[in-house]
Order: structure tokens, then sequence, then C-alpha cells
């Protein structure tokens, strides 16, 4: 799967930082079928309910001064992640955001938009938030997300959101193949 910077392409500034001083197209792209960007309850979450249908993920984070695998970012439409001291471009047939996003500030609505999904402004929260219907389908195919933490409370809801994210992403997998 590859993205086509849509709308939001400026938003991968935002990310840039993940991928400071990296040397750029040194290796090979990496193609895996599942890329969950989120090292924490929901990533995990979304995870292991692929694996329980089958799919291998491989688990990444969107910021790197958490000591992720890999922290990813978004340069020119594309999913890149670090690594040796170089950045990569990864190619996956489903993408599952699992950041945690609170009050549009988190990677999650940056490397959506950047990918060219859809958001909306949340009047009642006052900020915006990425468009996901209940099991986590973002309108371009094959991007998935949790629920943004502020907006489904507490942290069981954000397992629940990204186990649903992780079903979807990995049915999604099953049926393209």
């Amino acid at each position: 799967m590859s993205f086509r910077a849509g709308e939001g392409a400026g938003e991968e500034n935002a990310l840039s930082r993940n991928l400071r001083g990296l040397e750029r197209g040194a290796k090979e792209p990496w193609s895996l079928p599942l890329l969950i960007v989120g090292c924490g309850p929901a990533g995990a979450a979304a995870l292991d309910a692929a694996l329980g249908l089958g799919v291998e993920g491989v688990l990444f984070d969107s910021r790197s001064d958490r000591g992720s695998p890999r922290p990813v970012s978004v340069r020119q439409g594309r999913l890149v992640v670090a690594e040796d001291g170089y950045s990569r471009e990864v190619r996956a047939r489903s993408v599952v955001l699992a950041t945690g996003a609170s009050k549009g500030r988190e990677p999650q609505l940056a490397i959506a938009k950047a990918l060219g999904c859809r958001s909306f402004y949340d009047r009642p929260l006052r900020y915006e938030c990425l468009e996901i219907d209940t099991k986590g389908r973002t309108s371009i195919p094959g991007v998935f997300a949790a629920g943004d933490a502020a907006r489904i409370g507490s942290e069981s809801d954000a397992v629940e959101s990204g186990r649903r994210a992780g079903e979807a992403a990995a049915a999604h997998i099953r049926e393209s193949a």
C-alpha cells in the first residue's frame, strides 16, 4: 500500500523531528502486512487482535523520545521509520494508528492527515479529530485507528478501540489477499 499526500500533507513537518539527521533512501523499502503505530495499550491490543486472526504485525511508535523500537514519521506521503541511522520507507498492506491522540496535539492526527485521511473539528471538545467509524476505519482504505483517548474515556476503552482496529486491519489484509 502506498499513500499519496492529501490535504494534510503539511502535517508531516510536525513529525520530521523523528527523522532529523538521518540518511535518506539508503535502505530498501520494508514490506510487511501490518504496521501498528503506537506502543501503548491500544497498540498492543491491536497487535494481539491481529495475531489472533493469523496476521502478523510490527509495532512502531510516533515519538522518538519514548525509546520505542523505531520512531515512525511521514515523508512525501509515505511512512518512514528510523533504523540504524537511516530512514527507511515502510510499505504495509494495513496500518493501525494507536497513538492515544488527545486534543489534536498527538501524532495520530498528523500522521493520518499526512496520509490523506479526513478529519473534522469537534466543537464540544474544541479540537480537530480524525474521522473514524466504530471499527476504526478511516477515509483511506487500509488505514485504521484506535479512538481518540479524550473522546473514548478510560484505558480499557482505548484497549477495546485498539482491538477493534486490529481486527478490522486483519480482516482487510485477509480480504485483499
